[in-house]
């Protein structure tokens, strides 16, 4: 690595962490801390299969991508409603355009007179939100109902009008987790789940109708 080019170190450092750094700054020449945006799931695994999760995006849909805006390290949405609506939550990100010299040390303003062209900042454009039916108190009750079984699903539809109101399926993952911490030793514990936790038992799972069938065969007659 050439004098002067940026390393990276750590990443997902702790607030208190990164104060530690700031009071420290005299002491740490060419240190710096940047603050990337991430997502964060406050309820954990709470409707995990119904929310899904994020990671990085891979090289291949980098290049297919690529005209939409996506750059390497960008994350993008890999299960449920953050797959689904990918391109409605995403938003655009700023810009900041700077000069460096050979030895890779950023110029100040006055020194990188005339060496920028084009559009030199701009401001990043959030995504849209997404507005669910869920129903969050309902949601945790449906989990509740699970908590002594190692598998299963729950749907909870509000018959006047189809809205989804709960959406359970066990065992679960955590969106916190699988967006960005997912050791490989993780990674092969949950493929190995006999219980599958990556399968939505309530839309991706096959089940025999049984003696439910019954109610049509009744209809028909």
């Amino acid at each position: 690595r050439a004098p002067g080019q940026p390393l990276l170190l750590l990443t997902d450092v702790s607030r208190d962490y990164v104060a530690l750094i700031e009071q420290a700054r005299v002491e740490l020449p060419g240190v710096q801390v940047e603050d990337l945006p991430h997502r964060n799931y406050l309820s954990g695994t709470l409707a995990a299969h119904a929310l899904g999760y994020m990671n990085q995006i891979s090289d291949k849909e980098l290049e297919e991508k690529k005209e939409a805006g996506y750059e390497a390290g960008d994350y993008i949405g890999r299960y449920g409603l953050e797959k689904q609506w990918e391109s409605y939550l995403r938003g655009r990100e700023g810009v900041l355009r700077y000069v460096v010299n050979a030895r890779g040390r950023r110029l100040s303003d006055a020194e990188a007179v005339g060496l920028i062209h084009g559009e030199r900042f701009a401001l990043p454009v959030p995504g849209h939100d997404l507005v669910l039916t869920i129903d969050v108190e309902l949601q945790r009750l449906a989990e509740r109902a699970l908590r002594n079984h190692p598998a299963g699903g729950i749907v909870v539809v509000d018959v006047e009008n189809g809205k989804i109101l709960a959406m359970v399926s066990k065992p679960a993952f955590d969106p916190n987790v699988m967006t960005g911490h997912l050791s490989r030793v993780e990674a092969a514990a949950m493929e190995a789940d006999p219980y599958k936790p990556f399968l939505d038992k309530t839309l991706r799972q096959h089940y025999y109708p049984g003696s439910t069938f019954k109610f049509v065969v009744a209809a028909a007659a």
